[in-house]
């Protein structure tokens, strides 16, 4: 087993187990692996784990060992599951319009990302309005299928898109930003249109700011009247939230409902994309 270094392990117990099937929700980056436990009717969070590993080059043999080393540290294959749902974070997806989609989604993406011969497609309808074309490691998704059989498998970024658009909480947001271990997530969107969405790696606070401000520039925004929200595993005491506050006037962090009781060590915006998935309309 192809383990890397792991840098930082957190476990949050929030509840008891009963009775019953549950619900598991996996998020799989490069240097990063999270989960989040449901009962069966996503009423009730029982408990999150995470592992983020340094920051190694690696392949895809390094990740599934890392996946099968998530699995077994904090015992999630003791579990019953009625349904598990997977996210996995890359730069291997494309987006394009419903109004001008092609028959050819394998293709667009080959030229989008610049990979020949992908052997595998996948395409979620966001929004009714655009298909989030994307692709993934078949060994992955083989170990994957072999250690849950009923496994559904996404693009983290289909579901971002779609809460984004969908949930009331952001109704009156225009820019959402969604930090993870190795890159962030950037999402303009119009009253219910999606303006843009790209993947963004980071070295740096100033890499940060530098991608928000650009984009929010390209898109003709107002600094002081536009409405940025921001999620994902960073203190709201981060020093690069004092420099977008230099900028820009509402930033606020977005609280999961999931989380319905106080957490030591635990904000309300971490761990957004594995706490809502559930909630996504796909």
């Amino acid at each position: 087993m192809q383990v890397t270094e792991v840098k930082n392990r957190k476990h949050f117990p929030i509840r008891t187990y009963q009775k019953g099937t549950l619900n598991l929700y996996l998020f799989i980056e490069d240097h990063s692996i999270q989960a989040a436990i449901f009962n069966d009717g996503n009423t009730s969070l029982h408990e999150i784990c995470s592992l983020d590993f340094a920051p190694e080059k690696k392949n895809i043999s390094q990740t599934i060992d890392e996946l099968g080393y998530f699995l077994s540290e904090f015992g999630i294959l003791k579990h019953r599951f009625n349904h598990v749902s997977v996210q996995v974070l890359n730069r291997l997806f494309t987006l394009v319009p419903q109004a001008y989609s092609d028959p050819n989604l394998k293709g667009l993406l080959e030229f989008n990302t610049g990979v020949k011969d992908i052997k595998t497609v996948q395409t979620n309808l966001v929004n009714n309005s655009v298909y989030f074309t994307y692709t993934y490691d078949l060994e992955l998704l083989a170990f994957i299928e072999k250690t849950f059989s009923a496994a559904k498998i996404d693009h983290i970024g289909a579901g971002s898109i779609d809460l984004f658009l969908n949930l009331p909480y952001f109704k009156n947001s225009d820019v959402f930003l969604n930090f993870h271990e190795s890159c962030i997530e950037l999402i303009i969107k119009s009253k219910n249109d999606l303006l843009f969405y790209n993947i963004f790696k980071y070295d740096t606070n100033e890499d940060v700011l530098y991608f928000l401000l650009f984009t929010i520039e390209q898109f003709q925004l107002n600094k002081e009247t536009l409405r940025l929200q921001i999620a994902g595993n960073k203190k709201t005491n981060d020093e690069l939230f004092d420099l977008i506050k230099k900028y820009i006037r509402n930033v606020n962090f977005v609280s999961s409902k999931a989380l319905d009781k106080p957490v030591d060590e635990l904000p309300n915006h971490f761990y957004f994309s594995i706490l809502n998935k559930h909630l996504c309309e796909f």
